[in-house]
This record gives structure tokens, sequence and C-alpha cells, in this order.
């Protein structure tokens, strides 16, 4: 077997996501290559949840560091080991944050023989300064019947299952691939008693309920909240044409069907707007149990149409 698919050949370099492993650390993906290497032929499909979770870190943000960017520098700097191309392939480029502008001057004037190939998931939350010096290559989304097909090679799930967590996925296998892990069923019910909670508008519920959710890890957080996009899309489809047979189990459908009397189309709106800005708070380190509780009353005053 090749040396580039056992993922040891010495001029192929990894960046990636890391957290400290102590307090004080500056953390490089060195320090997690022999579980990176794991990790990759495990789950070719795998997300920065799956990272995380391989890590021992389900409840803290990965980032690429500092001292990642100083790494990255010092190892491109250097003959190739082998007298061919040095190759950084850099997973999540997102995760940068202001630390990417230390390698600007490194894309943009490459030593001789040397590739760059930043893997991104949402090119809208990479650097500005960075995607200005990439050739960008956009790779077609799954269609739901390859969804399927990828969730009934790695899962043993039911067809109905497979149907709706395809729907909600998006055509991101990895992404559904995450759903899967992390019951399905369980963020239907957290969503769902958080929804009901927040339209009743009992603050002394809403706030315990907003800070038990916020309590769970951030990219079970972002599961959560995604499944609650879908239902309220099924919802505002139902609205728009009259169709019942949402693309939900039973219990979640009687539930938005009952949501429809009360909810119309403009709240809805707001309603989505308000959680995708949740989902990126929550990207970008928000304290989720301060973000929850102001969610939950800002919902709150949408769901029963407040000024």
């Amino acid at each position: 077997m090749p040396k580039t698919e056992k993922l040891i050949h010495a001029d192929l370099h990894y960046a990636y996501p890391v957290i400290s492993k102590k307090a004080g650390d500056k953390p490089v993906s060195t320090d997690y290559i022999h579980e990176w290497r794991a990790f990759v032929k495990q789950f070719p499909y795998a997300t920065q949840n799956d990272w995380m979770t391989q890590i021992a870190a389900e409840s803290k943000q990965g980032n690429i560091t500092a001292q990642e960017c100083l790494e990255i520098t010092k190892k491109l700097s250097l003959k190739a080991f082998e007298g061919g191309k040095k190759i950084l392939i850099l997973w999540l480029p997102e995760y940068l944050a202001k630390e990417g502008n230390r390698l600007l001057k490194l894309i943009e004037e490459p030593p001789d023989n040397t590739i760059f190939i930043f893997v991104a998931e949402d090119t809208e939350l990479i650097l500005p300064t960075i995607l200005s010096r990439c050739q960008l290559l956009h790779f077609h989304v799954y269609s739901d019947k390859e969804v399927e097909a990828g969730l009934e090679q790695f899962t043993t799930l039911s067809e109905t299952e497979k149907q709706q967590i395809a729907q909600i996925a998006n055509g991101n296998l990895g992404a559904a691939l995450d759903i899967a892990n992390h019951s399905l069923q369980n963020n239907s019910e957290v969503f769902i008693n958080w929804l009901r909670k927040c339209y009743v508008g009992n603050g002394i519920e809403i706030v315990p309920v907003a800070e038990k959710i916020a309590a769970i890890g951030k990219e079970q957080l972002k599961n959560m909240l995604t499944y609650g996009l879908h239902i309220f899309r099924e919802l505002m489809i139902y609205h728009a044409t009259g169709n019942t047979n949402l693309r939900l189990n039973e219990n979640d459908k009687i539930t938005t069907l009952n949501l429809s009397k009360v909810v119309h189309l403009s709240q809805i709106d707001l309603a989505m707007k308000l959680i995708n800005q949740i989902i990126y708070h929550i990207e970008r380190n928000a304290n989720t149990k301060i973000l929850f509780v102001d969610a939950s009353l800002q919902l709150n005053n949408i769901l029963n149409n407040k000024k």
C-alpha cells in the first residue's frame, strides 16, 4: 500500500482543528497525528463533530492555532524529504480565524513544488484574505438517494429514518451520518420541547429549559437546530401547498400540523432566521447559556407575534 494511503508520506502534511490537551498548551495537528490517521481511515465522510468526539472534546470548539500556522511555515520551508512535491492538506480552513493571516505570504508565494489543498465546507466562513488567494473547486452535493445509499452502507437505520435524514442533510453524507449517530429522535424531542416552552412563554420554565439545552455539546446543539430548521421548512411547505405528506415522523408531523394553526409564514421566516443566527454564534464560540436564554425570549416574541 502506498505511503499516501497510509497517511505516512513524509512530504504530505496535514492541518486540522485541535484543542489543548492541558491548560497553557499551544496545540498543533501533529499532537494528534495517530488519532488523525485512525480517524480518516475509519470515517472517510466524517464531520468536525466526529473529529472532536474522536479526541474526546465533544463540548469544545477546535481551532487551527497560531502555533499551527508557524509549524506549517516551518515545514514547507524545508526541502522535500523524498525529492518530489510538498503537499499540505488543510481540513476545515474555516477554523483558522484571524490566525490564518499568518499564512498569507506563504499562500501567495509558496516555495517551489509546494501545493496547498484546503478542504472546506462553507467558504463564507473562510477569511476573505485567504479565499482571494485560492482557486475554488466546487463539488456537487449528493442526491437524497445517494445519501440514503451511504446511510445503508454505514448504519442499520430503517428505510423511513434513512429517507428522513437524507432530506435533512441536504446532500451532505457526513452530516447525515452525524445526525444518525446522535439520534434523530432525541434531536426531535429536545427541539419540540424547547419550542413548546418558548410558545407558552412562562419565564420560570423557559430559562431552565434553555440552560439545560445549552449544557449539551456544541455540535449536538447544531444538529438539534438543524432538525428544527427542517421542521420549519416542512411547516412552510404545508402553509404554501396544503400538502399534509410532510417529511417527518408521525409524532413530529402531528406537532407540526398543530403548530400550523397558530404560526404563520411571516413568523416561520423570522424563526428560521433566528435559528440560523444561533448556529452562526455557536460556531464562533458564543456562551451557549446566554445565547439560548436570549434566543428563547426572542422566539417567544416571534411565535406570539409580539412587537
